[in-house]
């Protein structure tokens, strides 16, 4: 309340706007009391006021997230319909200092190294502007303020459950902390300022034509794959972590450690990938890291026909067979990319067919003893659940020819023997 107080003393009244949410897990008594008072102090002062019933509960059922994580999606929906209906700028928020230390313990406490930077004055999130007016004002003053002006303010009585992680620091170990180190608080912005530092020194470490990715359109961006191999997991990583929102934030996927090491990993792998993110995916070929509007359905069924000598679009990208007049040299079979094959075939009667990996696919890698299941071969060489799920084969007269982007059948390798020669190959487009 003391924010809206500031805010309807220094602006234009039709600059502003409240919404309310009602989250649906504290008692109806406590929601339409703290409702009456918002409601009541907009009124007075001629500001518009927005309620919305927000389903935390079921989203968090549903999505298998906690109910902390279900609010914050749900109360950022709410931000953006808000917004893009009246055609508000941005989002003020009433953090304060205190929940800025809270927040730094927090991510202390996860191991949130490349993230430690608590609450910030200002950021996007979701896509959506938010400024934090408050940040350095203690607690304590806000309430001293709210009583020497008068505003009614109400205690919201979720914050006094400490099976929340966030209620449990600021309810049982800060107080602790604070009792035992009364210059706590002080040393914990000191810390955020020395691994500010550090993470500074590891972004500084980043070339500079790897720091604009090239863009696409609003949510669309490409980064160099190449130069991705160059940079260290560890500056890849607190480069991902500090800039999330502005590349990732669209997708509404928060980052973690698990969700930054793997795409780390995944970008300095050779391999093609593609890993969704909610309505978007990270697509990676040999040069360039993308992210694009998801192109991911339920591929199981699809399949695509080849000409021996034709150029085929699929998904996020296409591929063509070459017929070539000689055999391949062992040079070129060497030098070109993981996304290059070369196969040979008895006989040129069929086309290829490309199609998505299946759980009975059975094949014989070059150089291996014998044959063996693709989805084994796949998670033995390191290939994820979720991204063997984006795996697709190439096969001829229903034998694999090809498991795309990792390995060809030993039947279909280029010998002395061979009758005709193929050159395959598949890119982005």
């Amino acid at each position: 309340m003391v924010l809206l107080y500031l805010l309807a003393e220094r602006m234009p009244i039709d600059a502003i706007g409240v919404i309310h949410c009602n989250h649906q897990l504290r008692s109806q008594e406590s929601h339409e009391h703290e409702a009456s008072i918002v409601r009541d102090f907009c009124v007075s002062k001629g500001i518009s006021y927005f309620y919305r019933v927000l389903n935390v509960a079921a989203r968090a059922v549903n999505q298998g997230i906690s109910e902390e994580m279900a609010a914050r999606a749900c109360r950022y929906e709410a931000f953006s319909d808000v917004m893009e209906s009246n055609h508000f700028d941005c989002v003020a928020l009433g953090h304060h200092l205190d929940d800025h230390i809270e927040t730094l313990l927090l991510q202390l406490c996860r191991g949130a190294f490349a993230s430690f930077v608590g609450i910030k004055p200002e950021s996007i999130v979701n896509g959506i502007q938010v400024v934090r007016p408050l940040r350095l004002w203690e607690k304590s003053a806000i309430l001293d303020f709210a009583r020497l002006h008068c505003i009614e303010f109400a205690l919201d009585e979720s914050n006094f459950d400490v099976l929340y992680e966030r209620n449990m620091i600021r309810k049982l170990i800060l107080p602790l902390l604070r009792i035992g180190l009364p210059n706590c608080d002080s040393h914990v912005l000191a810390l955020e300022q020395s691994v500010a530092a550090v993470v500074d020194a590891s972004l500084a470490r980043i070339p500079n034509g790897f720091k604009q990715p090239k863009q696409h359109g609003i949510s669309e961006w490409s980064l160099d794959r190449v130069m991705c191999r160059q940079i260290t997991d560890y500056d890849l990583g607190v480069y991902l972590a500090r800039h999330w929102n502005a590349f990732m934030g669209i997708t509404k996927v928060d980052p973690n450690e698990t969700v930054i090491s793997n795409l780390v990993m995944a970008m300095k792998d050779t391999h093609y990938r593609e890993i969704p993110f909610g309505e978007f995916c990270v697509v990676m070929d040999q040069r360039v890291v993308q992210l694009r509007k998801s192109a991911i359905a339920d591929r199981r069924n699809e399949t695509y026909e080849i000409p021996l000598n034709g150029r085929v679009g699929f998904g996020l990208r296409c591929i063509q067979s070459t017929l070539l007049t000689s055999a391949p040299s062992i040079q070129d079979m060497v030098r070109d990319a993981p996304d290059t094959v070369y196969l040979s075939l008895p006989n040129s009667t069929e086309s290829f067919v490309l199609r998505c990996v299946r759980a009975t696919d059975v094949f014989h890698p070059l150089g291996a003893p014998g044959k063996k299941r693709v989805l084994d071969y796949l998670s033995d060489k390191g290939c994820g659940m979720l991204d063997r799920g984006a795996v697709y084969v190439l096969t001829y007269q229903e034998k694999i020819a090809w498991v795309v982007g990792w390995q060809i059948d030993n039947a279909f390798k280029v010998t002395q023997e061979s009758v005709l020669y193929f050159k395959v190959q598949v890119e982005s487009f």
